[in-house]
Order: C-alpha cells, then sequence, then structure tokens
C-alpha cells in the first residue's frame, strides 16, 4: 500500500487542531472525523500505523493480523511540529506537492527538505519585493 501524504498531513492538522495537553485521540476519533471523511478506513489505518513509526508523534499502535486495532497518540514530537511548520500552508504545501508528484518516490524527509526550500524561496521573494 502507498503511503497517502495528503493523509499525513491531514492527521498531523488534525492531532494539532484536537489535542490539548493532558488528552488523547484514539483510532475511531481520527476515522469518525468529518475533517477525515474523505479518507476510508483502510488509508486511515495505513496512515496513523506509519505516523506511529516515525519520530513525528507520541502515539501507541496495537495490529492484530495486520490490522490496526488500538491507536492513541496524546501529542506531536518537537520533530513533529517542526515537520508540520514545513507543510502547514496550503501554498507551500501545493507547490511541494507539485515538485514531488514529478517523482517516482520521495521520503517525508525530502518532503520537509523541500517544503523548506519552497518556503525560503517565498521569503527572498518577498525581501526582494518590499526592498531588502
Amino acid at each position: 500500500m502507498k503511503l497517502n501524504q495528503d493523509c499525513v498531513r491531514d492527521i498531523m492538522l488534525f492531532i494539532e487542531k484536537n489535542v490539548t495537553f493532558g488528552m488523547f485521540l484514539h483510532l475511531n476519533d481520527f476515522i469518525e472525523s468529518s475533517d477525515l471523511k474523505k479518507y476510508d478506513s483502510k488509508t486511515m489505518k495505513y496512515t496513523l500505523g506509519k505516523l506511529d513509526e516515525t519520530k513525528f508523534l507520541h502515539s501507541k499502535a496495537t495490529w492484530i493480523d495486520n490490522n490496526l486495532v488500538m491507536f492513541s497518540t496524546g501529542m506531536l514530537t518537537w520533530d513533529g511540529h517542526k515537520f508540520l511548520d514545513t507543510i502547514r500552508d496550503s501554498k507551500v504545501w501545493s507547490t511541494t506537492k507539485s515538485v514531488t508528484e514529478k517523482l517516482a518516490s520521495v521520503s517525508m524527509s525530502m518532503i520537509e527538505s523541500i517544503s523548506a526550500q519552497v518556503i525560503s524561496n517565498i521569503i527572498k521573494s518577498q525581501m526582494i519585493k518590499n526592498g531588502f
């Protein structure tokens, strides 16, 4: 199964928006969310499971027979916030996707690097425009 990068972004934005300190989100919170309804259960579970393997979340996943049956997360990590900050802006995300869709494979760290370069280019453009 291919990792859906839009789903990764949307899940991380959902976590940031909906978790307050000391609370947890669980598998059903993601699957039943109106913010994430555009993804089917299979895509959602796969993405949550893959995110559990990253350094982006404090999370716990339980698999039975190759099926995610339990998932919980209490917050994004420092690296999760850093990654999300590079892909949060819709314009940056759109530009990053237009670059990456031409490639056969792109890692999440590559997406972060490309997004950071897009942001840097936007800042440089604004500085030139404003006479800096």
